[in-house]
């Protein structure tokens, strides 16, 4: 959940932002998706043809023991973000 926080402070939205359609959270690299994830289900596939959702993703909500990647977007968007607003 802090790492998930600290992804909100440091500008990333939710995978799930936009659902299906729109330009989701903002980052080229993370497939839409349509709703928050429950659990660690494998191969949840809320949109057809973007790729599997991204489970593993601490800016989604699955469980904590299913959490442990940002993707490369993310992590250029975080820098981005920190370096434009946040002064470090």
């Amino acid at each position: 959940t802090l790492v998930h926080e600290t992804g909100h402070w440091t500008g990333l939205y939710h995978v799930f932002q936009g659902g299906c359609t729109g330009e989701g959270d903002q980052v080229g690299d993370t497939p839409p998706q349509e709703d928050a994830t429950d659990g660690c289900p494998a191969n949840k596939d809320t949109c057809s043809g973007g790729g599997l959702d991204s489970i593993h993703n601490y800016m989604d909500y699955s469980d904590d023991a299913c959490l442990d990647s940002f993707t490369d977007g993310q992590i250029d968007r975080l820098w981005g973000q920190i370096s434009s607003y946040r002064g470090f």
